[in-house]
């Protein structure tokens, strides 16, 4: 819920133009905790309004009017003290971009809708989703059989060695079929670090859903990817020239994602960087 540069809500205007807008958003998911947290030096007329500016976006799905005027007339403002509170709230919250008041997490939030719908929509072009096999079953006449073999089983078991010259089976990458929020941020991350044919295994699903069940949002999560790309260390501005992109990086543990989402908000400033910077290094000499 906290402003954000207005260099990041450029990049994340562009992934807005992508998204179909053809379906009506109805819901959104409202996260209390990162609400009271963001509105905390907030009266509660401007908490009131704040949450009217918030809907006002989802409702209409995309950016609130530049115009002052327009906006505190479709919002229904008309006193002068509610008039100052939207000004304050969008000092605060907004980023004036085009002409048009930009919200980082209403617009990752927006996008990632419209992509499910427009998922779906595909989806449903071929016919929807396939039908699950039938898990094939032993006739009712031979289950009793097996039923009570299964006791002479177990004893014989082990009465004869097994031979040892089998061979090894390959190990092989588990990948992780895209679904829900997971495959939203990983999404979001192919497509602002360039990885288009990259694979969601299992262990970039696992620091995905990982940081999603520790309360993280979506949002928040492409706010940490936008984090990462500030970083000329993680973007192999260093001795070894190597790139540090990759999406389990990011999402490993909670500190790491705080760290990179505060990054993104401070837009890459010198000090912040470069206490980062030491940070990773500290952590790149361990390895």
């Amino acid at each position: 819920m906290d402003k954000v540069p207005p260099d990041l809500l450029q990049g994340s205007a562009k992934n807005l133009a992508s998204c179909v807008w053809k379906r009506k958003m109805n819901y959104y998911s409202h996260h209390i905790g990162d609400f009271n947290s963001g509105t905390k030096n907030f009266t509660r007329l401007e908490r009131w309004i704040y949450r009217d500016m918030i809907e006002l976006y989802y409702d209409s799905e995309k950016p609130l009017p530049g115009d002052f005027d327009v906006l505190c007339d479709e919002l229904g403002i008309s006193s002068s003290e509610e008039q100052a509170a939207v000004s304050r709230i969008l000092r605060r919250k907004f980023d004036l971009v085009d002409g048009e008041y930009q919200h980082l997490r209403c617009g990752a939030e927006i996008c990632a809708y419209q992509r499910a719908v427009e998922k779906a929509r595909e989806n449903g072009k071929k016919g929807g989703r396939p039908a699950k096999k039938e898990t094939q079953q032993e006739p009712k006449e031979t289950q009793p059989v097996i039923l009570a073999n299964q006791t002479l089983t177990g004893l014989k078991a082990n009465h004869f060695p097994l031979p040892n010259n089998q061979e090894p089976k390959e190990k092989v990458k588990t990948t992780v079929p895209p679904s829900g929020e997971t495959a939203e941020v990983f999404a979001y991350w192919q497509q602002k670090m360039g990885h288009p044919q990259a694979k969601l295994d299992a262990k970039r699903s696992k620091a995905i859903s990982g940081r999603l069940k520790d309360g993280y949002t979506v949002g928040e999560l492409c706010g940490a990817i936008d984090g990462c790309l500030l970083s000329p260390h993680h973007m192999g501005q260093n001795e070894t020239r190597t790139v540090y992109d990759d999406i389990e990086l990011i999402c490993r543990d909670g500190p790491r994602v705080d760290k990179f989402i505060k990054l993104a908000r401070q837009g890459g400033t010198q000090n912040q960087l470069q206490a980062y910077l030491d940070d990773m290094d500290a952590w790149a000499a361990t390895k």
